[in-house]
């Protein structure tokens, strides 16, 4: 083992959650180490709120352009370049990772790798890396994943999830939304307004 440090407060999880912890901490002076095995930012920034947001966004354009009639605007076919799309949504998570991460934060609260597993050794140890913590208190933020519903035949095919959906470059020319909370009806509205049966 390498580096052993010694904070007040591990925080495990760099999501919305994770990052307000530390930084909390922080501002008050404490000790903090801040630990994330993925992307900065967590499910709201890659996955979630913001890329959907963007999404919608192109979409509701296109909605637009397509009701243009009812003003006595003309518009002859519009097409949807989806990897422009796909550019759009990825550019604004850039510009937001930027604003959130591009200043004070990460300096002075990283631990190092935003890629670092956690993982506890004993009740007052986690390794990352290379490094030991061993701390005071351990916040544990690492938020949640996307779970697989048992569908006959759906491990036979390719899916998609919330996770990976924003990597498409490509229109799908239909899709099946299961679930209708928040994200899947998101995305049914946006995909949908978008030109995908």
């Amino acid at each position: 083992m390498g580096e052993t440090l010694t904070p007040d407060i591990c925080v495990i999880g760099a999501g919305p959650g994770g990052l307000s912890a530390a930084a909390a901490a922080a501002a008050f002076g404490v000790p903090t180490v801040l630990i994330e095995r993925d992307k900065m930012g967590g499910d709201c920034l890659n996955t979630g709120c913001v890329p959907s947001k963007a999404l919608l966004a192109a979409a509701k354009r296109a909605e637009a352009i397509r009701g243009a009639a009812v003003f006595g605007l003309e518009v002859q076919n519009i097409r949807v370049n989806f990897a422009k799309v796909h550019e759009h949504v990825h550019s604004v998570i850039c510009s937001h990772r930027a604003r959130r991460f591009g200043g004070a934060i990460l300096p002075d609260l990283a631990f190092g790798s935003s890629r670092a597993h956690a993982q506890f050794k004993d009740a007052r140890t986690v390794t990352a890396s290379d490094i030991e913590i061993r701390a005071r208190r351990f916040v544990i933020a690492t938020g949640s994943k996307p779970a697989i519903p048992v569908i006959a035949g759906l491990d036979g095919g390719p899916f998609l999830t919330s996770d990976n959906i924003f990597d498409l470059k490509e229109r799908p020319a239909h899709l099946i939304i299961v679930g209708a909370g928040s994200v899947g009806l998101e995305l049914a509205q946006a995909f949908r307004r978008l030109g995908v049966r």
